[in-house]
């Protein structure tokens, strides 16, 4: 599977690249970023010496807690996002003011035409102190 650019855009083409394989190879995949979240996330992204070197540096509990919560919204083919600050919102900021929070959102919705609808999207949000 080739690298994708760690923003949006690539996250999203990641996720829908690998929504199309077999369940049994999703499944691989996911068991995968669940054994070695920094490794996979090396495989799968272009991320450059700074952002490898935050990914080391990130508690072993929140890597553990994104890859159980990753691979299990993989497996089951749910919505995962990627929200990242840019432009002036990073301006002169370095990588000890990151901070990364990763959200369950759920949501219901009920409309005489669709009757009711429920879902739940992963996100991860990236932004800066």
């Amino acid at each position: 599977m080739k690298k994708f650019s760690f923003d949006e855009p690539g996250v999203q083409m990641l996720i829908s690249e690998l929504y199309q394989l077999p369940d049994e190879q999703l499944k691989a995949e996911a068991d995968a970023l669940k054994t070695d979240y920094r490794r996979w996330m090396d495989n799968h992204f272009i991320l450059a010496a700074t952002q490898l070197a935050f990914l080391a540096r990130i508690d072993d509990r929140f890597i553990n807690q994104a890859a159980l919560q990753t691979s299990t919204f993989l497996i089951a083919r749910l919505p995962i996002r990627l929200v990242k600050a840019t432009g002036a919102d990073t301006a002169g900021k370095t990588s000890e003011g990151k901070i990364v929070d990763l959200d369950k959102k759920s949501s219901s919705r009920y409309s005489d035409e669709g009757g009711f609808e429920e879902g739940e999207t992963l996100v991860y949000t990236i932004s800066y102190q």
